[in-house]
């Protein structure tokens, strides 16, 4: 493959800097001068970034290429591609939105910068201006830098990030998460989805997402391993910049009808039931909360169950982690506003997960009978589930703490 080479001019630039570092745009240089660790370049996608991710690549450095939009981004990417090694590439990356919000990358190692401002019309005027011992620098040395990075005669913004609300779904890949996902896409929302072992499923979703004209992202993830729930926070960011809602979806049980049967459960059970399902989701709260916080409309929505409300249920366990999780619910809106936390209660929801774990005469014989005695003559869909999680991100904008019950009156008979 043809690998593209730093013109004599960068390079030479850059040999004749006396301090580490240097930051790119089509106005700025930034580069470590030998010894490298990663190279970021703001604005990548242009020419002069194009000759520092090459220059980077002679020293066998990674590049972290930093752009102002998604658009940018993929021209970023495929610009990796074409000139850094697989071994280089596959340990560079793309963020999206402002460098000054990054500060626990670009400042997370003690050394001295220098800020360099290249003239376009006179390449060879080089201002330098040394900001020292900068972790976190400065509120004057990032204004003054912040200055020189932004100048631009397009006025492009730096702090941009996606137009459009971003949620996050873990259990996207089936039923009730993906209804989910597809119903916040026809509203016109960017979707993570997680999936720990239906990742087909979950590209699928995507597609569909797409398809509704926006940008989807599917993620292996396992909510009970918190180093998962923070990469999931992260790659959502660096794809849009921005998180709105989050709907903790994921969840587990072991089918132990007999409540009574307490042989059928031991405290593995337990402790796994409750790791995904309560666990699980105060891990993702806690990873995107920061993100949350800065959305003029930050929602997390808990999927409990009528097993939560009434102890019924696949199993003991599982009816516990559901009373667990209504109350984490109501702790978790008291605390954090003015992020609204809410919790939908379905019962019985027809699909493949419950007929799966029940078997099909089973789950046959109960959705039969609960059609016939409720009052509503139903059970619910995950189309009907999505509409209850979508009333509370995008319509009932002044409730918080609040269950949603959800299972045509199934409650008032038993």
């Amino acid at each position: 493959m043809n690998r593209v080479q730093p013109d004599s001019h960068i390079s030479g630039v850059l040999k004749k800097l006396s301090t580490p570092w240097i930051i790119a745009s089509e106005r700025a240089y930034r580069v470590n001068k030998l010894n490298l660790k990663k190279v970021f370049i703001l604005d990548l996608a242009c020419g002069s970034g194009i000759q520092l991710a090459a220059y980077s690549s002679q020293l066998n450095t990674p590049c972290i290429g930093i752009e102002i939009d998604i658009e940018r981004a993929k021209i970023a990417k495929k610009t990796l591609k074409s000139i850094l090694s697989d071994e280089l590439f596959e340990k560079s990356k793309i963020i999206v939105g402002d460098c000054l919000q990054k500060k626990q990358i670009l400042f997370d190692e003690k050394i001295r910068f220098s800020l360099i401002h290249l003239d376009p019309a006179r390449p060879t005027d080089i201002q330098s201006h040394t900001l020292t011992e900068m972790k976190p620098p400065p509120i004057e040395a990032i204004e003054k830098w912040k200055s020189l990075l932004i100048e631009n005669k397009e006025g492009i913004n730096m702090n941009a990030k996606s137009s459009n609300p971003v949620a996050i779904i873990t259990g996207g890949s089936r039923g009730v998460g993906a209804a989910t996902a597809r119903l916040l896409a026809s509203k016109g929302w960017n979707i993570t989805i997680t999936c720990t072992s239906s990742m087909e499923d979950a590209e699928s979703v995507v597609k569909e997402c797409e398809a509704l004209g926006v940008e989807a992202l599917a993620l292996s993830a396992d909510v009970s391993d918190d180093a998962a729930c923070k990469k999931t926070s992260e790659d959502t960011i660096e794809k849009w910049g921005r998180i709105d809602a989050l709907v903790n979806n994921a969840g587990t049980t072991k089918f132990v009808f007999n409540h009574g049967d307490l042989e059928g459960l031991d405290a593995e059970d337990f402790l796994h039931i409750y790791k995904v399902n309560v666990v699980g989701p105060f891990q993702m709260v806690r990873a995107c909360k920061e993100m949350l916080l800065k959305s003029d409309n930050p929602n997390v929505i808990n999927i409990s169950s009528i097993a939560g409300i009434k102890g019924i249920g696949s199993c003991l366990a599982y009816a516990s982690s559901k009373g667990a999780l209504n109350t984490m619910t109501k702790s978790m809106a008291r605390n954090l506003g003015p992020i609204r936390v809410n919790a939908i209660c379905p019962g019985f929801i027809q699909g493949e997960w419950l007929r799966k774990g029940m078997g099909d005469e089973m789950y046959k014989a109960a959705n039969e009978n609960l059609i016939k005695n409720t009052p509503l003559g139903l059970t619910v869909t995950p189309e009907q589930v999505a509409d209850g999680i979508y009333n509370f991100i995008g319509v009932s904008k002044v409730v918080t703490g609040e269950t949603m019950l959800m299972y045509g009156g199934h409650d008032l008979i038993i």
